[in-house]
C-alpha cells in the first residue's frame, strides 16, 4: 500500500469509468497507473481489482472491451 486514498468496490468502479470517459481506451496497467498518479491506491491486487470492477461495468453496458477498455 502507498500513501494514496484506498479505493475498492463502487468507488473504484466510478473512478475507472470516469477515467475511461476522460482519457479514452486504456489497458488495465494504464488504469492502475492513472489512478495512482491521481492519488488513489487500489486495495488488494490492483490488476485483479480493476479487472473485477470492469467486468461489473461491462455487464451494465457502461464500458466495452476492444483489446483495451473504453467507455461506450
Amino acid at each position: 500500500m502507498t500513501n494514496g486514498v484506498p479505493v475498492r468496490g463502487i468507488e473504484l468502479r466510478y473512478l475507472l469509468t470516469t477515467y475511461l470517459f476522460d482519457h479514452g481506451p486504456s489497458t488495465v496497467d494504464e488504469l492502475v497507473a492513472g489512478l495512482a498518479c491521481q492519488g488513489f491506491d487500489i486495495v488488494g491486487r490492483p490488476s485483479k481489482a480493476v479487472s473485477d470492477a470492469l467486468r461489473w461495468e461491462m455487464r451494465h453496458y457502461r464500458v466495452a472491451r476492444s483489446g483495451v477498455v473504453g467507455c461506450r
